[in-house]
Parts: C-alpha cells; structure tokens; sequence
C-alpha cells in the first residue's frame, strides 16, 4: 500500500513540476503538448498527476531544451552544451545497467531503439550531475515501460 502512496505522490510531483516548466516559458498547456508531440488531453493528464509521460515525449522536451532530470526528479542540472561534453563512460553504462536490467524483468523486453531512446533522455542530465540517481530511472520506467 505504501508503494502505491508513493507512485501517486511521485506522479502528482512529476505533474506539479511539469505545470511549473511550462508556466515559467509562458506557454499554454496545447503549446507545451506540440512540444511534446502528445494531445492536450495526455498533457492536462500528465499535470494533473494522474499519466506518466513516456520517453519520446520527456525527449522531446529535452531536445526544446528543457531539463528532463528535473521533471523526473526535482533535481536541476547545470545548462550547458552537454552534447559537446566528453563522453562519461560510467555514467553511460550506469544509465544502460538499469534500462537493461528492467528490460530482462518485463515480459516483453524492450527493443535496442527503445533502450537507446531512453539511455539517450537520462544520459544528458545525469552526466551533468556526475552521478546516476537509481531510484529516479526506476521509478520512471515503472510507470512508463
């Protein structure tokens, strides 16, 4: 019972911050959703706490520039040119350890796009951190794979 507290309160906090990003670019929620390339409907969903995004969307606010590290975990990163950066190895393999190891768990395991899709949305912010934060990818991929 207290695990199904806890993704409720991790979704109702997602959503809250979704709602803070988006008002801080003045943008309307139909604004942010083209952004995201989902409906109105899934974006009013994901504010209200009540849908998780899924990967291709949190990366396409990433690629819009907005901190997907912080919509999934409050935490901020530093800004900067992160694709030009060294590659960070452990990170890397860190961030590919979990995604592989939650794939092995599901029945249908998940595809090398989608692995590569979402090493690529929790690389950026987690490189920038200098550490990985487990407890936010698993979280994550619970409610969204």
């Amino acid at each position: 019972m207290k695990n199904i507290e806890n993704d409720k309160k991790h979704l109702i906090e997602l959503g809250l911050r979704l709602k803070e990003v988006r008002k801080s670019k003045s943008l309307t929620q139909k604004a942010f959703a083209d952004i995201g390339k989902v409906s109105v409907q899934s974006q009013k969903l994901y504010e209200a706490g009540t849908r998780s995004p899924n990967s291709d969307y949190l990366n396409n606010l990433r690629i819009f520039g907005i901190d997907a590290c912080y919509i999934l975990s409050g935490n901020q990163h530093e800004s900067g040119d992160n694709f030009n950066e060294a590659l960070n190895r452990k990170i890397l393999v860190e961030v590919l350890e979990i995604i592989e190891h939650h794939s092995l768990e599901r029945k249908n395991p998940l595809s090398i796009k989608a692995k590569v899709d979402l090493a690529s949305l929790f690389y950026v912010p987690f490189s920038s951190l200098g550490k990985v934060d487990r407890d936010v990818i698993f979280e994550y991929l619970k409610h969204v794979c």
